[in-house]
């Protein structure tokens, strides 16, 4: 029996009035035929403080307010003045100086709900805003296309290191509209360049957190476009997640080729840029470099390329050869060398596969700290015991 008592201690003294926190499950698939199986509120709910009805399936156990994993769509907006200061928009009071981040049409900011009292990021797009970006860099006509693609990405997905969409507030009458995800309020995994990166340890455990993640995505034909560090948050218990699916899409069965640009120059693998690939290239092992290039900040403090010349800096990512810093390198171990030099293979037909990274010495063997459990037969999630959990 869980008894997540500890756990909660020290979130409940910290906010006020105290969250009604649960314990949420993301349960194998398998149960979905199960005539017997749980109810949505003994699956997906369990008291703060006591005992939960469930046993622990070994894969995924975290405190959440009592939200259902739907998405909540609404058209009518309410917003009033609660206090000075504080802002009400329908069940989500905004507090003052509370701005998580913003963009050029858009502002992250953290609120409370007045149902369930638990804290959540609310992502406010000002649609003025979005088609006049639109139309300053000549975009798609459709101004909303990377709302509407995020939205419709995150509406599909549900796992426990992607971040969850809850709500989506637009009144068609409004100017703005809002986006309500969890919280995640230890933020993005490392800023860099830095002169403090992570240590190897902590490095490959963020980043075993990230593979989970991509292969859920890529499991469902979905290729994120934009994976770096800046793209992955962590929670409260450690938990790394991915978001920004802004420039996400979803390729068919067994064709992942595309043209499109990476997201970011300085994560963009060396085929992206060679224009003498008209076919296309792997979507997928343009994901696997990102996430070389990721490993590689993480465990040094920075890219392995960078100029601020834009042209210069291509040409680098195309010719130059990967370089480790001498004094930090002494410290990582060979397994985590020889992961990081087969992730950031220029030549993409010998550069290691999602599968592959899963399967090297890093995550398998059984003395690493990184150890992977083995899979679930049913849901293919690592798993150290059954997923399917059984009530008591």
């Amino acid at each position: 029996m869980l008894r997540p008592t500890s756990w909660l201690s020290a979130r409940e003294s910290s906010s006020s009035p105290t969250p009604r926190a649960h314990v949420a499950k993301f349960l194998c698939p398998r149960y979905k035929v199960y005539e017997d199986a749980p109810s949505d509120t003994e699956i997906f709910t369990g008291p703060a403080g006591g005992d939960v009805a469930i046993e622990s399936c070994g894969w995924e156990v975290q405190i959440f307010v009592d939200r259902k994993p739907e998405v909540i769509c609404t058209d009518r907006l309410v917003v009033r003045d609660a206090d000075v200061g504080t802002i009400q928009i329908n069940d989500f009071l905004i507090e003052p100086d509370s701005d998580l981040g913003c963009g050029s049409f858009y502002t992250f900011r953290l609120a409370s709900s007045t149902k369930d009292h638990g804290l959540y990021a609310i992502k406010s797009i000002s649609k003025r805003k979005a088609q006049k970006n639109s139309m300053l860099f000549k975009q798609s006509k459709n101004p909303f296309l990377n709302i509407e693609r995020e939205t419709s990405i995150l509406k599909k997905i549900y796992h426990p290191n992607i971040v969850k969409l809850f709500e989506i507030m637009d009144d068609p009458e409004e100017d703005n509209m809002y986006f309500v995800f969890e919280y995640m309020d230890r933020g993005c995994i490392l800023t860099i360049p830095t002169d403090t990166p992570l240590k190897e340890s902590v490095a490959i455990s963020y980043m075993r957190d990230a593979l989970y993640g991509v292969e859920y995505l890529h499991s469902k034909n979905i290729i994120h476009r934009d994976l770096k560090p800046e793209n992955m948050l962590l929670n409260s218990f450690g938990r790394v997640k991915l978001i920004d699916f802004g420039l996400s899409f979803v390729h068919e069965e067994g064709n992942d080729i595309t043209r499109l640009p990476y997201g970011t120059p300085s994560f963009t693998a060396p085929e992206c840029l060679d224009g003498e690939l008209p076919e296309g290239y792997s979507a997928r092992a343009m994901e696997m470099w990102a996430l070389g290039v990721t490993l590689f900040a993480l465990l040094f403090g920075q890219v392995p390329f960078y100029h601020d010349n834009l042209f210069e800096l291509y040409r680098m990512i195309q010719e130059d050869p990967v370089v480790t810093p001498t004094k930090t390198c002494c410290h990582i171990s060979l397994n985590v060398r020889v992961l990081l030099r087969g992730m950031l293979e220029k030549n993409v037909k010998e550069r290691l596969k999602l599968k592959d990274i899963l399967s090297s010495t890093v995550f398998l063997w059984k003395n690493s700290s990184y150890y992977l459990p083995e899979r679930c037969t049913t849901c293919q999630y690592y798993s150290p015991k059954s997923c399917h959990p059984v009530p008591v």
